[in-house]
């Protein structure tokens, strides 16, 4: 059981990490980004790839970082900048981006599945009879670490007090001097970025295809809607504890059934707490 645990955190983690992106473009535009899984296939092919050509680690993950950042600012400023308030409209453009994208993996990358060259080699016994790979802990380490310091500062920087201002009131942030439209250009580039740490850690433990995008996608937003649409806080408790009811439910009784452990815990959410866990606020 205590293997299960470790195991569920680690996952969760990666799960957090993901869906706080998600989470933070929820609470600040008030839409559902449906393309965020494609900008976790685009970190992990560009980082498998820079890898593989002898980049190093440190350079190949600062490339695949700040590729999906860069691409998320570009997705901004190109779908997002026009003054257009329609949300509905602004939903179906990023699941159009996220068909867009997918095909264009396909054509770029071929159907084959690709996977990074593994950081690090060798298992740790965790306790007597079980051990884990160095490589799954790491990336644990890395999401649980990520996620901290990234909820610290939306909740403890100047920066990070402006997003949280911008969704509350953008009007009212105006008023002070706050460029809403930067905050927002800063805050989808930071969401793509967290998709891509994501892809980044999952790299070397899951292959990716082209159409890897969607499980992703849906994943986050399961986490999301768990913790609170808008809730950087949620994703992040939400993301936990959706990685323990998979690891514990696959533990107990089978791993045929890990997703559907994840999807039961969402319906309850939704029947007894439709807001999520911590409701809708940055």
């Amino acid at each position: 059981m205590g293997f299960s645990i470790i195991n569920g955190l680690i996952l969760g983690a990666i799960y957090a990490v993901s869906a706080m992106g998600l989470s933070l473009i929820a609470g600040l535009m008030r839409l559902v980004q449906f393309s965020h899984g494609e900008f976790f296939v685009l970190s992990s092919y560009l980082f498998a790839f820079l890898l593989r050509s002898g980049a190093g680690f440190f350079l190949s993950a600062f490339c695949a970082l700040f590729g999906g950042f860069l691409a998320g600012v570009l997705t901004e400023r190109l779908l997002f900048s026009r003054g257009d308030s329609d949300r509905n409209r602004s939903m179906m453009m990023t699941f159009a981006l996220s068909i867009v994208l997918s095909n264009a993996f396909l054509i770029l990358f071929g159907p084959y599945p690709v996977k990074s060259d593994v950081w690090l080699e060798g298992s740790i016994e965790l306790m007597p009879g079980a051990s884990m790979g160095r490589q799954r802990l790491f990336s644990g380490v890395i999401a649980l670490i990520s996620f901290l310091l990234f909820y610290l500062w939306v909740r403890f920087s100047r920066m990070g007090r402006a997003i949280r201002a911008v969704a509350q009131d953008a009007e009212v942030a105006r008023a002070f001097g706050i460029n809403s439209g930067r905050i927002q250009t800063l805050a989808f580039g930071l969401s793509t970025a967290l998709a891509a740490l994501a892809g980044i850690v999952l790299s070397p433990i899951f292959p990716v295809v082209p159409d890897s995008g969607s499980p992703v996608t849906l994943i986050a937003v399961s986490v999301m809607v768990i913790g609170g649409m808008g809730s950087i806080r949620g994703a992040a408790v939400a993301g936990l504890l959706l990685g323990l009811s998979e690891s514990l439910g696959s533990h107990y009784l089978s791993t045929q059934y890990a997703p559907a452990f994840g999807f039961l815990f969402l319906i309850l959410t939704l029947l007894f707490k439709p807001r999520g866990l911590f409701g809708n606020r940055i």
